[in-house]
């Protein structure tokens, strides 16, 4: 996190404020693990990422 939890906490609100899904990130862990979800032409798809603390390699 180059911003640190400021930097994180002011994203998630311009995301919130621009009603722009997210995944992978959250003030605890039970935000960051929730999926978001997406419905295009009557299909609903979830999106989640996580990353891996060890290698730094992201998984969406």
């Amino acid at each position: 996190m180059d911003y640190g939890k400021e930097g994180l906490d002011e994203c998630i609100a311009t995301l919130q404020k621009n009603n722009i899904s997210y995944a992978g990130a959250g003030s605890n862990l039970e935000e960051a693990i929730r999926p978001t979800y997406v419905e295009k032409n009557g299909s609903i798809i979830a999106f989640i990422n996580f990353m891996d603390r060890n290698s730094f390699l992201e998984y969406s």
